[in-house]
This record gives structure tokens, C-alpha cells and sequence, in this order.
């Protein structure tokens, strides 16, 4: 994540991490002694390792390839400081590229270019879920609604910005603020990306009812390949108020997972080869269970049930999937579930029917897996 505070890097300096430079001083002036003692002025108990003082005056591409060549054998957290700049004493910002490798320091010139996309990407990810929270308020800052997509990009041009801007003054935001500022902070790397707006699947409502456009994530490319990331959904969750909850489970997501819970308005977005209709993910069971597939789930695969098609237990078979423990629930008693086979990578199971219930939710190690709606 770009910062431009001086005093975050006062405060990088202070994390006693060791401090690694390259610039363009060379060894016959005393500034890279002085950038050392300022260095250990602040932080006396820092290591501080010159790469090199020697780039040529002012070659910010000669840099960026001697970083590119050299961060990777540094520690985890060590930062790296390069002071190379044609524009040195002007008003060019000095900033701060956080990545789960590396802290870099320099200035706002292109130095940082051959930092890798992948890079580039989990570090505006990470900040983003662990700096913004939801609240379901921000919807009615902004009209979200529109007649048609004419309209749409009409009010998007004018109220993006403003959504970016109140989400990273405030730190609060609706899918529309997590995805908009993702979507900037890969702009402003190079990252190609876009926005992709759908539908989701996570409440026993969801389950056969109409496509709804309600929610926003990104497609971003790293090496020309696309992937899936939802920073709403990596912040954590919202049950009255929002319990940060930071994950990386939707970051870079698997298509096949991520199709349980997201269906884009334009299905080449889904990124999976079988061809699956809005309503045929809307009759879906509800797939809690993260590394679980619907391909899975070879009995009830659909996500109502039918009392009258059964006798007086629901049999449950489940493949790639292995737990000493099933219950179930069909309101607030969880029940167990007395005999479960675990044979050649299937697990098999039996519920009893209740009669005048709505809903059953079955849990794989006392969390929640599979939901569907009885009728």
C-alpha cells in the first residue's frame, strides 16, 4: 500500500527492522554517512546495509533493477531505502510501499516498477481488509440505483471518486467503497483490473430466489492471468455490527470456489468452463464449508428439499471430505448425528425428517457446512 505520511517512516525506523540502501552518492561525498547517522539517530539499534552508493547520478532504472535483483535475500520486514532521483530537492513526494516481503522507501518516481505484481496486489489486498470496515450506513450516502447501465456509468463517473475518497477518510464502506478502491490502488500500480458486479448466495433466503445484482469484487491481472478478489467479504463479517475478521481465502480465490457464493452479471467473469444459468445457482444448497465443491455433494445436490421424496431420513453422500463429527439443525437445537461411514473418500450420513420446518443446517466439526431449505 503507497503511503506518503513522513511520519510512517520515522515510525518503520523505529520497528528496529534492518535497514537496507541504495543510492546514487557514491563513496567521495559524505552524504551516505550522513543518511546513516540520520538512520541511527532515530534508531540507534538498527542494522543498516549499503547495497550500493554507487548508481549512476540519477539512473532511477539502473535502481529499480539492482532492488529487484537484491530484495528477495533480505529478511522478512527489512526496509529498503533508495534515494535516487532526478527531481532531488523539488516537491516530489517521498513514499511508502508496504508488502508482506518488504517495507520500501523512496521517492514517488517509477523506482519501485520491478516490484512484482503479485506483490504489488497482496499488499493493497492486506491493507484494504485490515483498514476499512463495513457499514451498512455508507449505502445511503451515495444513490447506488440506476434504470440502466447508460445511467450507471453516469453516476459512477461522478460518485467514484467520492466513494474512494469518504471510504479512506472515514475507513469505513459498502462492497461499492471496498471494490472502487481496490480497483484504484491497482490503477495506480499499472495493475490492470476491473470491476464485476453480481450476486450472492450466503442466507437460507438466497436459495431460489431471482437473480439480484447486490454486490461488488475485482477480477485483477498478475502476468497477464486474471483472478478473483472480494476485500468486502476478506474484512470480516457483518451480524448487526462488523467483526473484523481478516482472510485470505478471498484473495486470488480457485473460480470453482468462488462460484459457491458469487454470481457475476457477465458469466465469462466466473471463470470456469461449466456452463451454469442464474437460476441453476440460485436452487444451489448453500456451500458454507470453503474448500467444499458443489460436484461434491453428490446427494441432495439441490438446495430445496421435498419431504414427500423421502421416507423418514434425508441420506447425505459427500465426497473429498473427511470429519469424525456431523450434526445438524433445523431452527436453534443442534442434534447429533449418530452413525456417519467415512469409505473410499465418501462421507455418507442420514438425517430424520421434522415435519413443519423451514430450514437444515449441517455442521462438519461443530462449523457450519451446508445449508437447504425444506418444503
Amino acid at each position: 500500500m503507497m503511503k506518503s505520511h513522513k511520519s510512517l517512516i520515522a515510525q518503520l525506523l523505529k520497528l528496529m527492522n534492518p535497514i537496507a540502501l541504495i543510492t546514487d552518492f557514491g563513496h567521495t561525498e559524505a552524504y551516505a554517512g550522513i543518511l546513516k547517522g540520520v538512520i541511527l539517530s532515530i534508531a540507534p539499534e538498527c542494522p543498516v546495509i549499503d547495497i550500493t552508493h554507487d548508481i549512476p547520478a540519477q539512473d532511477i532504472f539502473q535502481a529499480a533493477i539492482i532492488l529487484k535483483k537484491s530484495y528477495r535475500y533480505f529478511p522478512r520486514g527489512t526496509i529498503f531505502m533508495c534515494v535516487v532521483d532526478p527531481g532531488v530537492g523539488g516537491h516530489r513526494k517521498a513514499i511508502c510501499l508496504v508488502t508482506p516481503q518488504a517495507y520500501f522507501v523512496g521517492p514517488d518516481n517509477g523506482i519501485f516498477t520491478f516490484i512484482t505484481e503479485e506483490e504489488k496486489i497482496r499488499a493493497i489486498y492486506s491493507w484494504i481488509i485490515k483498514n476499512i470496515a463495513y457499514d451498512p450506513e455508507e449505502y445511503k450516502k451515495f444513490d447506488y440505483n440506476f434504470k440502466n447501465y447508460r445511467e450507471r456509468n453516469q453516476k459512477e463517473e461522478i460518485t467514484r471518486e467520492k466513494i474512494i475518497k469518504r471510504t479512506l477518510q472515514k475507513g469505513i464502506a459498502v462492497c461499492e467503497g471496498y471494490a472502487m478502491l481496490f480497483e484504484r490502488l491497482c490503477e495506480l500500480q499499472g495493475i490492470s483490473n476491473y470491476l464485476v458486479r453480481g450476486d450472492t448466495k450466503t442466507n437460507f433466503s438466497d436459495i431460489g430466489r431471482p437473480f439480484n445484482t447486490i454486490h461488488m469484487w475485482n477480477v485483477a491481472l498478475i502476468d497477464g492471468k486474471p483472478f478473483l478478489f472480494d476485500t468486502t467479504w476478506g474484512a470480516g463479517k457483518y451480524h448487526q455490527k462488523f467483526i473484523k475478521e481478516p482472510s485470505y481465502f478471498y484473495y486470488k480465490t480457485p473460480p470453482d470456489l468462488f462460484f459457491n457464493t458469487h454470481y457475476p452479471d457477465i458469466y465469462e467473469d466466473a471463470f470456469i468452463s461449466e456452463e451454469v444459468s442464474s437460476q441453476e445457482f440460485s436452487y444451489r444448497p448453500l456451500i458454507i464449508e470453503k474448500q467444499l465443491l458443489l460436484s461434491d455433494i453428490e446427494t441432495p445436490n439441490k438446495g430445496i428439499i421435498y419431504t414427500e421424496m423421502y421416507f423418514d431420513e434425508i441420506q447425505f453422500a459427500i465426497t473429498n471430505i473427511r470429519t469424525d463429527k456431523v450434526t445438524y439443525s433445523y431452527g436453534d437445537i443442534i442434534l447429533p448425528v449418530e452413525k456417519i461411514e467415512n469409505d473410499n473418500n465418501k462421507l455418507s450420513f442420514s438425517i430424520p425428517i421434522q415435519l413443519g420446518v423451514n430450514t437444515l443446517l449441517i455442521y462438519f466439526d461443530d462449523a457450519p457446512a451446508l445449508g437447504y431449505l425444506i418444503k
